[in-house]
């Protein structure tokens, strides 16, 4: 019993740490405007606690920190929730399409499968983020590159356990077509393992953005991110380290949301064998 209290207290406090989250980056870009990253040449660099400068500090020109963080959290939501949603479709849908096909078709879906998933995603990100226009489509075509792999793996898992429960027996006997079992009887017992490895690959595709924004990827130049800015305060570590900080905590306290999600939901409704995301 206690066990169970504390699944669901871990559910709680990550679901209301990730709703936060996406209330700044979704409300905090609009209540703060289209001129709240106005540069201010007289606070350049400026430490938090400095008189006129912002509660974080400011950055290069006299940006305020706290509102590139915010601007920089829609950014991420967009490139890392929309790159989640393309992995989670497509993999549902290859992994649905896979476990219905014939036995020789799996085993080349699987082999191709096990390619992806050996191959370190991030590299191939960092390729088709150099090549490709800087962009957040590019952004979000270069994280769901091999994301979807995993969910995939699972979802064809999942449905091959299903299908051999009772109820999908009994749907066959009485002539249920195909294509209505596996819409009316299956995938809706495949929906719990899809959340949890989504959860997963939201945390995953948060880092990568970061990571590209970083090496200076992807998103045009000026565009507010946490890896932009995290990029920017290595470059003044010892003048401004409050400028590194900030971003660096903010990526960590998002992914770290996310992944317990993950682990929180895994635990609650009782997945077994959901992988973490790459």
């Amino acid at each position: 019993m206690s066990g169970h209290r504390r699944v669901t207290t871990s559910v709680r406090v990550a679901a209301g740490a990730a709703l936060a989250y996406l209330a700044v980056a979704l409300v905090g870009p609009l209540v703060i405007g289209a001129d709240g990253l106005r540069l201010d040449l007289a606070h350049d660099l400026a430490a938090p606690g400095v008189a006129g400068a912002g509660a974080l500090g400011n950055a290069d020109n006299g940006v305020d920190v706290l509102t590139a963080l915010v601007f920089g959290a829609r950014t991420s939501l967009l490139a890392a929730g929309a790159a989640t949603l393309i992995n989670v479709m497509v993999g549902l849908a290859v992994g649905a399409a896979t476990a219905s096909a014939t036995a020789r078709v799996q085993a080349l879906v699987l082999r191709l499968l096990d390619v992806l998933l050996a191959f370190p995603g991030i590299l191939l990100a960092i390729y088709l983020a150099a090549v490709l226009p800087p962009s957040l489509v590019t952004v979000i075509a270069a994280l769901s590159a091999t994301g979807w792999a995993g969910t995939a793996r699972v979802v064809r898992t999942r449905v091959l356990e299903v299908r051999a429960l009772d109820h999908v027996e009994a749907a066959r006997a009485l002539g249920a077509r195909p294509v209505e079992v596996l819409v009316r009887h299956v995938l809706p017992f495949v929906w719990a393992p899809v959340l949890v490895q989504g959860s997963f690959s939201l945390s995953a595709a948060i880092l990568a953005e970061a990571s590209l924004a970083f090496l200076g990827l992807g998103l045009p130049p000026g565009s507010p991110s946490w890896g932009g800015l995290l990029d920017e305060g290595v470059a003044y570590l010892f003048v401004a380290p409050h400028l590194a900080v900030a971003p660096g905590v903010c990526i960590t306290a998002a992914v770290l949301t996310f992944h317990v999600l993950g682990d929180a939901l895994r635990d609650r409704l009782d997945v077994r064998g959901a992988p973490a995301a790459r």
